[in-house]
């Protein structure tokens, strides 16, 4: 495949690799959003840390090399090369190089990577809205979990799509996305521009039992605080004590299903069933 014609996706964040993470640092809304999102997942940590861990979608290594400083050993699969290739550098800066292993992958198949050889895995940054057919997807992630093993995954979350085509007055282009979920990476490039697929909360359930997961949980991040929009509102943010208990009122109220229409994103928590379970 020549550059040229890899899948905008791929190209996209071979692209901003090198940026990425200045994208994000510095936020305090997205110290929160990690916060929680953190606080949620490591719920559902094996305390054997000699649990097989894969990180799908893993970017810079955000996640996986978290995992990897608390002593797991963890495979770390991207689409992006420069994407892997900057979470090589911060895994040697972190001195976890030897329990981290990288591997070039698409999440639609997840070729190379070994049937029921991961007892953990995380999909973080919602790779799996970004993939062209999200129950490929899954039925990968099911392929390579091991029987039992937790996923910890976040997508889009579809109620969070409204606004972008009402501000428009986009009313015929609201019904199609309100129908099939499909929209696109707004880059400001257009030609970095790809596919996405917003997730009905309801959807996301009964994908991952179609393909043999037991969900365990369901979180909206966030709906307690909003993306901020102006400087004051970040300001309010960057009290530790208030965004402490601010992530404490996100990890009990995100769990409402009453409450998931106010997330950008959903997180899901499901187990990989035994095929005895299956059946």
């Amino acid at each position: 495949m020549s550059k040229s014609d890899r899948p905008n996706a791929e190209r996209y964040h071979d692209r901003v690799a090198n940026i990425y993470d200045s994208m994000y640092e510095g936020n305090p809304y997205w110290e929160l959003y990690d916060a929680v999102t953190w606080q949620h997942l490591r719920q559902f940590l094996p305390s054997d840390l000699s649990t097989r861990a894969l990180d799908v979608g893993c970017g810079t290594g955000k996640w996986g090399l978290r995992l990897a400083s608390s002593g797991y050993r963890v495979t770390l699969s991207d689409i992006s090369q420069n994407m892997l290739d900057q979470a090589r550098r911060k895994a040697d800066e972190l001195g976890v190089a030897a329990r981290v292993t990288f591997h070039k992958a698409d999440l639609s198949d997840l070729a190379g990577l070994p049937d029921a050889g991961f007892d953990f895995i995380l999909a973080q940054g919602d790779p799996l809205s970004y993939v062209e057919r999200p129950g490929r997807a899954v039925k990968a992630l099911a392929r390579v979990g091991a029987p039992n093993a937790i996923l910890v995954a976040s997508v889009d979350n579809r109620w969070a799509g409204l606004d972008h085509y009402l501000d428009r007055g986009q009313v015929a282009e609201l019904e199609s996305f309100l129908r099939t979920g499909q929209t696109e990476w707004l880059s400001d490039k257009e030609e970095d521009r790809f596919p996405i697929h917003m997730f009905w909360p309801s959807e996301l359930k009964e994908l991952f039992a179609q393909h043999g997961f037991q969900v365990l949980d369901l979180l909206g991040k966030t709906v307690v605080v909003r993306r901020p929009k102006t400087a004051d509102e970040l300001r309010l943010l960057e009290d530790k004590e208030l965004l402490r208990r601010l992530v404490a009122l996100e990890l009990r109220l995100g769990r409402r299903p009453d409450a998931l229409g106010r997330a950008a994103h959903l997180q899901i928590v499901a187990k990989r069933l035994t095929n005895a379970e299956r059946t």
